[in-house]
């Protein structure tokens, strides 16, 4: 969600939803859900960078600065 906090900024809020499931690689409940919060903690920096990346890029766009 993207709500709106004054004219120039704007909060970002991600929340991700996921059900880790064992599999025959990952036989137990626990590691599985401790490898995917490694996987989703590991992506989320480079999530939020291309936002800001891209966010700042659009602001330059419409001749605003970022």
């Amino acid at each position: 969600r993207a709500l709106p906090l004054d004219e120039r900024r704007t909060q970002l809020v991600i929340t991700h939803d996921f059900a880790a499931r064992p599999t025959e690689a990952v036989p137990s409940q626990e590691k599985a859900t401790e490898l995917l919060r490694a996987a989703v903690d590991r992506n989320s920096g480079a999530d939020l960078d291309a936002v800001r990346q891209e966010s700042e890029r659009r602001a330059q766009v419409v001749g605003s600065p970022a």
